[in-house]
């Protein structure tokens, strides 16, 4: 599986916190899922994300149908570094 940022030019900063969106890619897809998006909430200082959205794709890097939605507010997760969403988080706080 790759995550990356799905457009660099998208994120947005405010006091803290990063919102952007993180896509996952299968490299060997599930049967009805090959690739989704989550609209991430991240907090600068902590490292910690919530994901707020996420869109599940019936092909990889978000094209075919889109097969689910899910609109939620997760709980906090923390992310340890040298994980690829720590990665990202540092990258785009700085």
């Amino acid at each position: 599986m790759s995550i990356n940022v799905q457009d660099e030019n998208t994120y947005t900063i405010d006091g803290n916190y990063i919102y952007l969106w993180v896509l996952y890619d299968l490299k060997k897809p599930l049967p009805d899922i090959a690739s989704w998006v989550i609209y991430t909430k991240g907090n600068c200082k902590t490292i910690e994300t919530k994901a707020m959205k996420k869109i599940y794709y019936s092909e990889n890097m978000t094209q075919g149908d889109v097969v689910m939605t899910k609109g939620e507010d997760s709980e906090w997760e923390v992310f340890p570094p040298g994980s690829a969403m720590y990665s990202i988080i540092k990258t785009f706080c700085d």
